[in-house]
């Protein structure tokens, strides 16, 4: 790789790199956008629609927990709100905070937030399939 004067190429590699990522997050969005349409509706139908006189309590979430398609939604539930959200955030800070420190640092927060986030939702999750 031939560097050019004040840098050109690795600019352009950084700038790749940064493009990519762009776009992958911006992908993403719309599908975590599309994934929490889905399975809000399937939680909605399936908790509030199909039996509405029915109670929510410890009791009949155990009941539910135990089939894996109410565990599964649960989870993406849980991966598509937080990604959507914390990447909702990141998008406003890079809407405000031109600095590029700021705003790895930031991204860096929310990232290590939502990966936090993500396993003590799984981890109650586990506890309350383990519970049933």
């Amino acid at each position: 790789m031939q560097l050019l004067r004040g840098g050109g190429e690795v600019q352009q590699t950084v700038h790749l790199k940064a493009s990519r990522r762009s776009f992958w997050l911006w992908f993403f969005q719309r599908v975590s956008s599309v994934g929490l349409i889905v399975v809000l509706l399937f939680h909605m139908i399936a908790l509030h629609y199909i039996d509405p006189s029915a109670e929510i309590d410890l009791l009949s979430t155990k009941i539910r927990l135990q089939n894996l398609v109410f565990v599964l939604a649960d989870i993406f539930l849980l991966g598509f709100a937080l990604f959507h959200g914390l990447n909702g955030v990141r998008n406003v800070v890079y809407d405000y905070w031109p600095k590029p420190g700021t705003r790895k640092i930031i991204s860096s927060i929310l990232l290590v937030v939502g990966i936090a986030v993500f396993i003590w939702g799984a981890l109650v999750l586990a506890y309350l399939v383990l519970l049933g």
